[in-house]
């Protein structure tokens, strides 16, 4: 029924394009062959990018990627929240750990480095991230503008490309 209901909204020149946010890479498969879907939000983030590796980088398509989750609902810049909302706790302070060691040589702060990250990316065409003043939205427009170089990139791919269950919110406390 949605199908038919996004095609009847696009016949009736009610919206122009209509788009799907997934949470798992088969989802994204089915909205990428598609033809009810012109937009597919995918997370992604420093910590995980399964989906990125295994379905957006080096192809072609016209679909419009945007990307959400780059913080992990803050979870990644506010540690103090890990504990108290994510299953696997211990699991994401390791992997914090391994970055932070890599942020360093960089010289550069946490959400710089996240942020540059995902901006790095190639394939994306939009980003969503959430604030709650202007000065967040301007200082995080200012780390997305920062690029990382393909030594430091391929380093974090090392950890960053393997699924893990505490990057996704349905598997939060």
């Amino acid at each position: 029924y949605i199908q038919e209901g996004l095609e009847l909204l696009k016949d009736l020149k009610l919206i122009i394009k209509s788009g799907a946010s997934v949470y798992t890479i088969e989802e994204c498969e089915y909205c990428m062959n598609s033809i009810f879907f012109d937009s597919i939000q995918i997370p992604i983030s420093i910590a995980d990018t399964s989906f990125y590796s295994a379905l957006i980088n080096n192809r072609k398509s016209e679909k419009t990627f945007i990307g959400r989750s780059i913080l992990l609902q803050g979870a990644l810049i506010h540690t103090k929240i890990i504990n108290k909302k994510i299953k696997y706790s211990e699991q994401m302070i390791n992997y914090l750990k391994k970055l932070d060691f890599i942020r360093k040589e960089v010289g550069l702060s946490r959400l710089e480095f996240y942020l540059a990250f995902v901006s790095s990316l190639q394939g994306f065409d939009h980003f969503i991230i959430g604030s709650t003043s202007i000065d967040n939205i301007k200082r995080n427009i200012k780390c997305m503008e920062l690029n990382l170089n393909s030594n430091i990139m391929n380093s974090i791919f090392e950890y960053s490309n393997k699924l893990k269950l505490w990057t996704n919110p349905r598997n939060w406390n």
